[in-house]
């Protein structure tokens, strides 16, 4: 176990080494953030002079080692933009951004659960056909339109909820919905195919010969083998809720981590961009961690060595 450990956390180093020095590389061949700041009318000086006060005239060696001892003590220097440090603003709309996307993962999980167990309880009626097509829509809905269309139905035409900004619980149910219509349907479509899978296995079979009601055969023994791979699932599909918020959040106006990274790849703003990447990159690879080590805890046949 110490020794699988240490070689996922050594691995996991190395996936973020590649994204920031991936991030890093891209971000230096595109536009010039000195010439964003002070705009195109700006004379060569004057370009010059704040490519300086930016240290982008550094050479491009330089300027990555600088750059791989921010991701060591999490200190990129000031955003450019807002003369603020960027790992301070990263951080303090983080939590925002959670509360979304853990708002989104749990009603995600909560309603995808009972829904892939009576449509795998109830396969071929039109139980399980009413669960297939919400997990269907959920999958294939795009978020843009659907949080468009909330917004016109709810917010404009009825009045109901707001359609914007933080607040009550009013605030977050409309975003919080739009997140999770794709996790809704991934977890359902999968836990589904992987129940019908596990109601073959022998055990399942010894189970009901032995007597035992529906419900704790499907509880008890079913789904938590058909919950293995969708664990895997669920630890991605946050990871993507925390970095895919982006458009939900713009729809919503949510002040959250999302809209700051457009706002930041707008204004070419390096030191912001390559906060809100290595945070939510180290982020993902933290959950698939969790993930990997959960395995080994749920099912024991699992050796992790």
């Amino acid at each position: 176990m110490s020794s699988y450990l240490i070689k996922r956390i050594v691995a996991s180093l190395f996936a973020i080494w590649g994204v920031a020095t991936l991030t890093f590389f891209l971000l230096r061949v595109t536009a010039d953030p000195a010439v964003l700041l002070v705009g195109e009318q700006a004379t060569p000086e004057r370009i010059a002079e704040v490519r300086t006060r930016l240290g982008l005239d550094q050479p491009l060696l330089v300027q990555y080692v600088d750059f791989l001892k921010g991701v060591v003590t999490l200190d990129f220097g000031d955003s450019y933009r807002f003369n603020e440090p960027a790992m301070h603003m990263v951080i303090e709309r983080l939590p925002t951004s959670l509360k979304l996307a853990s708002a989104a993962f749990l009603v995600a999980l909560l309603v995808s659960i009972p829904l892939a167990i009576a449509s795998a309880v109830w396969r071929d009626t039109p139980i399980d056909y009413i669960a297939s097509f919400i997990s269907f829509v959920g999958f294939a809905v795009p978020a843009f339109w659907l949080g468009a269309m909330s917004i016109l139905l709810f917010s404009v035409r009825l009045g109901w909820l707001p359609s914007s900004g933080t607040g009550g619980i009013r605030y977050y149910i409309l975003p919080t919905l739009t997140l999770a219509t794709w996790p809704l349907g991934q977890f359902t479509r999968l836990l589904r195919s992987e129940l019908l899978n596990v109601f073959h296995e022998d055990y399942i079979r010894t189970a009901r010969a032995k007597g035992l009601r529906e419900h704790r055969i499907v509880i008890g023994h079913a789904l938590k083998n058909a919950f293995l791979p969708v664990l895997t699932l669920i630890g991605i599909s946050f990871g993507s809720l925390l970095g895919g918020a982006i458009i939900t959040e713009i729809i919503f106006a949510w002040p959250g981590l999302g809209r700051l990274v457009v706002q930041a790849t707008l204004n070419r703003d390096f030191p912001l961009i390559e906060s809100s990447v290595i945070l939510l990159a180290s982020g993902f690879v933290i959950i698939n961690l969790i993930v990997d080590l959960l395995y080994g805890v749920l099912d024991p046949r699992i050796k992790l060595s």
